[in-house]
């Protein structure tokens, strides 16, 4: 696709060495909806001229079949820009168009990864926000399974992970030690799974069903899946 000069111009100001997501709201809020430079800024295949273009398409020129385009676009990026642009799709376009929302719950066993993606965070977020009674009952080790699915030694000890696992419940008070370990664990294993996640540690991932119904195929989908159970526990 041939574009114009002012999406030539565009292109080089956010592909500038320093340029940061802010920068892009920024530019985006000046453009405000332009959907042929859109077209243009995301033919480039570039990552900041694409996540550019997401913050101004029209979302009333975008339906089913240009979702999955984009998402076929999305798919042939490089891993973490992959799950960004995915991830700023589904937050600046497909969570703030009713029609575009009403596609979401039909992607749960979609055979793309980044359907499923987008599927889990929707979910999440709908128990989150309330708007879908939380089922807080369910699969509490599922949220886990990222490493235990891809056949890696999860970090949370074995003990520990069968004081919390489904069918538990208190039976004694909290020893501060417990409480310190938990709140570490927190952050430590958000940061670590974001490392080996880039690092490629999960090579292989068995696929399973869990006793909700849904379906993880891949590590994508342990993680999306983790990211919605928990907003249901914490809804």
């Amino acid at each position: 696709m041939k574009i114009s000069e002012k999406t030539q111009n565009i292109v080089a100001e956010v592909t500038k060495e320093g340029t940061k997501l802010g920068d892009l709201r920024k530019v985006a809020k000046d453009i405000k909806k332009d959907h042929q430079l859109a077209q243009g800024l995301w033919s480039t295949g570039k990552f900041f001229p694409m996540m550019l273009a997401i913050l101004i398409f029209d979302p009333k020129c975008l339906d089913a079949g240009i979702v999955d385009s984009l998402l076929q676009d999305i798919d042939k990026q490089k891993g973490e820009e992959r799950l960004q642009l995915t991830d700023w799709l589904m937050a600046n376009q497909l969570m703030k168009d009713k029609k575009l929302t009403v596609l979401l719950p039909a992607w749960q066993n979609s055979s793309s990864p980044l359907k499923r993606r987008i599927f889990w965070y929707h979910q999440g977020r709908l128990r989150w926000m309330g708007q879908t009674p939380p089922d807080n009952t369910a699969d509490l080790m599922d949220a886990m399974l990222v490493y235990s699915g891809s056949g890696l030694t999860p970090m949370v000890s074995e003990e520990l992970m069968g004081k919390y696992m489904r069918g538990t419940k208190p039976e004694y008070d909290l020893s501060q030690k417990e409480a310190d370990e938990i709140r570490s664990l927190l952050f430590s294993t958000i940061d670590k799974t974001e490392q080996d996640y880039y690092n490629r540690v999960f090579r292989t991932y068995t696929e399973r069903r869990t006793q909700m119904g849904f379906l993880l195929a891949s590590v994508e989908d342990g993680i999306a899946f983790n990211n919605y159970h928990e907003g249901c526990t914490w809804a």
